[in-house]
């Protein structure tokens, strides 16, 4: 018959209370996966509502464009048409043709103040007013693109300052998300770039989509300064 030691015993069962105080304390600092799970929702519902009150900015400034158009185009033509009658009354032939001319003109940029407005109101009622597109479904990431660029031009400095190269493959595959949380997504690291590009010479910015089987790869490029050496160990540190 052997016997263990006492204190090789002890020893024994205080290295098993401290493992269990060690695994209990490491359980209590894992986070909660539901938790984690809500406060993501939650995250991804704010990131909507604002992207929601952006697009309705961009829809409003959008849209403010095409109907100033109209309205100076209307008032041109109104002026127009009584100078071409007025030359018609006096025969002259030489002024019928001058406002005849002018207003091809300006009735051809009539037509260019509607397409713009009749875009705007796809755009309400696609993005606005289009439920699907806040519930998870096959997302196309293109038609993603195309939005937040409808959507940027509201910004002066995107509008007439940024040469944009949009380069998107044909026939992605579609993923699986919420249309607008892409739209966020892409608007973010859109913003970033224009961001970096605000004291540059040279503005490009270059939005790319790749289709890798059935992943899709975005690349938006400019250029900005970029990042500094030193910072780009810790680009994705939290």
């Amino acid at each position: 018959m052997s016997f263990r030691p006492r204190e090789n015993s002890s020893g024994a069962r205080g290295r098993r209370g401290v493992d269990n105080q060690q695994q209990e304390k490491s359980s209590a600092n894992r986070p909660d996966p539901d938790v984690e799970r809500r406060f993501l929702g939650v995250l991804s519902d704010h990131c909507s509502s604002v992207y929601f009150v952006k697009t309705l900015e961009g829809f409003v400034h959008n849209l403010n464009s095409p109907l100033q158009i109209l309205w100076m185009r209307s008032e041109q033509m109104q002026q127009d048409l009584s100078v071409l009658q007025d030359a018609i009354r006096r025969d002259d032939h030489e002024e019928i043709v001058t406002v005849s001319e002018r207003m091809t003109q300006r009735f051809d940029s009539f037509m260019k103040g509607f397409d713009q407005l009749n875009e705007s109101l796809q755009f309400l009622t696609r993005d606005l007013l289009g439920k699907e597109r806040c519930e998870i479904g096959d997302v196309d990431v293109n038609d993603a693109i195309r939005d937040v660029l409808f959507l940027l031009k509201a910004d002066m400095f995107f509008k007439h300052r940024v040469d944009v190269r949009s380069i998107t493959a044909e026939e992605l595959p579609r993923v699986r998300g919420r249309h607008s949380d892409f739209c966020v997504m892409l608007l973010h690291l859109i913003q970033n770039a224009l961001d970096a590009m605000a004291q540059s010479e040279s503005r490009i910015l270059t939005i790319e989509t790749v289709s890798r089987g059935n992943e899709v790869l975005v690349r938006v490029k400019d250029t900005g300064v970029g990042i500094a050496a030193e910072d780009a160990p810790r680009i994705f540190a939290p």
